[in-house]
């Protein structure tokens, strides 16, 4: 089962499952794999030397993404359900502010204009259209 924004319960058909299953899948077509997040740099300036120091890296880009990047799309999905476009704008632009390094910047805009465009496609939603 799944639900509408005014919380009435649907059946999942299997295209509808099939189509969030495509958005869940590791191999998903938007660049992820062309971006580290800032390992390299790390690795250069010596901040991750071992196992240990990436597990310390990983552990604090995982927790900065749930208290940013997390929070936004809690937020951006509540924005969405009403229709509200121009919070949506204002939630996204705020995480673009958030993102200091012109790395971060780069890989939050291309994967995220991959994503939307792949979206666009699986769903139909005019809204996400260019």
């Amino acid at each position: 089962m799944s639900s509408h924004a005014d919380g009435t319960l649907v059946p999942v058909t299997a295209t509808h499952l099939a189509r969030m299953l495509q958005f869940g899948d590791s191999m998903l077509p938007i660049g992820g794999f062309s971006f580290s997040g800032g390992l390299e740099s790390a690795i250069q300036k010596g901040v991750v030397t071992d196992v240990a120091s990436l597990g310390e890296f990983t552990r604090t880009a995982v927790e900065q993404a749930a208290r940013g990047d997390g929070i936004a799309i809690v937020c951006a999905h509540r924005a969405a359900l009403v229709g509200d476009i121009e919070e949506l704008l204002r939630i996204d632009a705020r995480v673009y502010a958030r993102k200091l390094s012109s790395e971060t910047r780069s890989m939050s805009t291309k994967m995220g204009r991959k994503f939307t465009e792949l979206g666009a496609h699986v769903t139909g939603a005019a809204t996400m259209r260019a």
